[in-house]
């Protein structure tokens, strides 16, 4: 009898254990924006090998990483059930979004992981992420980065009297008066287009304060419109400079570059096109540093490609893990590598030092990551009303550029109508 009970018993304990056993992994699914590609080097496939490294290392979480995702198919498949657990919505939606709870709040998870390592990010890169930053609420974590620079020749400015770029706003607009001949463009602010953050947050524009209350109306912002303004009077106007523009912008990072075959002093360049700007320079027989070299901005402007939690997912604490995991040190560092291994901004700094240390990486690329490392660089502002924000600065700085408006109505109109649209957004 006592035999037959103990078996009983095993028999009984057997059976509790299997489901536990034999319980499914959870499946964290990934939507992203990145595109498919048969190259390994490819951000995208880089991605989806770091999410099969995981695989193999983990049997209670798996990933699911599925790329060329829209941000509007993201937005409509994380209302209903069964959507992705984490997606990584266009950088000026990740706040608006989260402020309406469609994304989860991460600051916990940040505070409490401490092999997340934030010490890491250059703290600006969070600005791209929360309203303040790290102070306040943050709704998503930074994984890529875009900055812009002043690429220029050399020689031309030296013959202009600069043996070293201007670093004030005040000094590169003298510069580029300087530098302009019928034969040579000083510098065209509306090419390869006209930028609505760019010059403003090399001028030091605070869009808004800690309360989000629209903050235009300053001298900044003068600033940065009049030096535009400035500018196109030097093009000979606003059709001249656009004609300039759509002559010559075709030609950009290619051996045929204004910079390269001295049409041009100077020009702004965004980080993207820096890999292919050095191979132009190479193929052209110039020297970087010599025939052609960057410089940074008084204050650099920031864009972050950002990853979020869809606020409905039913695993929040494995949705944390897996994002910690792909925008951790070991996988920022193989991100940093990019395409081809021509580079890629990243927001931690360890992986910036990857790719300066990298023989294959451009020197272009090295400034940037350098440049990047020392954190000089303001994002526009994360809010709902972003989107009205930008199209009044679009708006009216158009038409001030134009020489339909003049400044103070400029700066007036953009100031109400931000005004209205954080009014609109509140509703």
């Amino acid at each position: 009898m006592k035999k037959f009970l103990a078996l009983v018993l095993c028999l009984i304990m057997v059976a509790t254990m299997v489901p536990a056993l034999a319980e499914e992994p959870i499946t964290i699914t990934v939507w992203s924006r990145e595109a498919e590609s048969q190259d390994p080097t490819a951000v995208g496939s880089r991605f989806v090998a770091l999410a099969e490294k995981w695989n193999a290392e983990h049997e209670d979480i798996k990933i699911d990483f599925v790329l060329a995702q829209s941000h509007d198919g993201m937005i409509t498949a994380m209302a209903n059930k069964g959507g992705p657990d984490i997606v990584d919505l266009l950088w000026q939606y990740a706040v608006p979004v989260g402020q309406k709870g469609g994304v989860l709040e991460l600051s916990e998870y940040i505070k409490n992981d401490a092999e997340f390592n934030v010490d890491d990010f250059f703290p600006n890169a969070w600005l791209t992420c929360g309203v303040v930053g790290l102070e306040g609420e943050i709704y998503a974590v930074p994984r890529s980065c875009n900055s812009a620079y002043m690429l220029y020749n050399p020689a031309i400015l030296k013959a202009a009297g600069y043996e070293e770029f201007p670093t004030t706003m005040e000094g590169i607009l003298e510069a580029a008066k300087a530098c302009h001949t019928e034969e040579v463009m000083g510098l065209n602010p509306i090419s390869p287009w006209r930028d609505d953050v760019l010059f403003y947050a090399a001028a030091g524009v605070q869009w808004s304060d800690a309360e989000g209350n629209v903050t235009f109306d300053s001298e900044e912002s003068r600033t940065a419109l009049k030096f535009q303004k400035d500018l196109i009077d030097v093009c000979g106007g606003f059709e001249a400079a656009s004609e300039w523009s759509t002559t010559y912008s075709n030609t950009f990072c290619t051996t045929s570059d204004p910079i390269l075959t001295g049409g041009a002093a100077m020009r702004f360049i965004f980080s993207w096109s820096l890999a292919s700007m050095f191979q132009a320079g190479d193929e052209a027989g110039k020297v970087y540093g010599v025939d052609y070299a960057m410089a940074n901005l008084p204050q650099g402007m920031l864009t972050c490609a950002t990853m979020q939690i869809n606020a409905n997912t039913e695993h929040p604490d494995e949705a944390w893990k897996v994002l910690a995991y792909l925008n951790g040190e070991e996988a920022m560092a193989d991100l940093a590598m990019g395409l081809e291994n021509r580079g890629q901004l990243v927001p931690r700094k360890s992986a910036l030092e990857v790719i300066v240390n990298a023989e294959e990486i451009s020197e272009t690329m090295k400034h940037a990551a350098r440049a990047l490392s020392e954190g000089n660089v303001v994002n526009f502002t994360n809010s709902a009303y972003i989107d009205g924000y930008l199209s009044a600065v679009g708006t009216y700085a158009d038409e001030y550029l134009r020489g339909y408006i003049d400044l103070e109505e400029a700066i007036e109109l953009i100031q109400e109508d931000a005004e209205k649209a954080k009014e609109d957004a509140e509703k």
